[in-house]
């Protein structure tokens, strides 16, 4: 499950960037701009929340052997 969170939200960076590219070329760039800004700050806070739980499961596996 975490595997696929941490590859969901390197997918979210990969399509963020692009759709600046994008926004760019087609001479929108502040539409471009302002979706990028939404998308990472949701993506940050997304990885913000995990990462308590992603030590949470270290700390158990590393007191718990059969982990």
């Amino acid at each position: 499950m975490n595997k696929a969170a941490v590859h969901i939200g390197s997918l979210v960076l990969v399509v963020c960037y692009s759709l600046r590219l994008d926004g760019g070329r087609l001479g929108k760039l502040a539409v471009a701009l302002s979706l990028t800004g939404i998308i990472l700050l949701i993506s940050r806070t997304a990885n913000m929340l995990q990462a308590p739980l992603t030590g949470k499961i270290v700390d158990f596996s590393k007191h718990t052997p059969d982990f």
